[in-house]
């Protein structure tokens, strides 16, 4: 599931999903794997693909808000609770520096795409229609839920702007604590100072450390 250690993490332990209404009504064109497996497959070696760009995706773009509403009907049939949603007027993604680009140059625009070229090779009509594939994909997630280490910058970015709190308990380590609690309550300056001053420690220890070799 994309991005779902931003979202769907949250749901799960109960706090609010978080959208922004910036990007509610633009179009996006989600394509199943499965699909895209058969469209690489049906034009390797074929000669009418042969120095051509190919658009791999099907024919039906959905809108942002159709794709949240199958998150929230799946997640509500599974957990016999509805997940509450907060909306933003901008996405939170905009103020993380390596995040924030995606969201101007890629979810501002309705990206729709011609797939004309690879409809003339494989019938993309027969492919399955992308809020079919996604309502698949999260089903089979949440069988085996398995999520990648949580960037808890992030998620005090988030619940800043949802007005919630993560319980301390349920972060790890000792820096993800010290990385939520500055993130969330706007000390980031700080935070930034210790990492600083992390690092030139790491370095003169090194730095010692070598010249007592020599």
């Amino acid at each position: 599931m994309y991005e779902k250690e931003n979202w769907l993490y949250r749901a799960l332990h109960g706090r609010p999903i978080v959208f922004s209404r910036d990007i509610n009504n633009k179009y996006y064109t989600l394509t199943y794997g499965k699909d895209v497996a058969k469209g690489i497959v049906a034009i390797v070696g074929h000669k009418m693909a042969l120095g051509e760009v190919f658009h791999i995706v099907g024919n039906i773009p959905c809108k942002w808000n159709e794709i949240l509403d199958v998150y929230v009907n799946v997640l509500s049939n599974r957990t016999g609770k509805k997940p509450d949603v907060y909306y933003t007027e901008k996405c939170t993604n905009l103020e993380l520096v390596n995040a924030k680009y995606q969201v101007l140059y890629g979810r501002y625009y309705n990206r729709r795409f011609d797939n004309s070229k690879i409809a003339s090779i494989v019938d993309t009509s027969k492919w399955i229609a992308p809020l079919d594939g996604l309502k698949h994909c999260l089903e089979v997630f949440l069988d085996n839920p398995q999520f990648l280490p949580i960037n808890w910058r992030i998620e005090a970015y988030i619940d800043r702007a949802a007005g919630v709190v993560t319980p301390l308990k349920e972060i790890q380590t000792g820096s993800g604590k010290m990385s939520y609690l500055c993130y969330r309550y706007h000390m980031e300056k700080f935070y930034e100072a210790i990492q600083i001053t992390r690092s030139r420690m790491v370095k003169n220890s090194s730095k010692i450390e070598n010249e007592a070799k020599e």
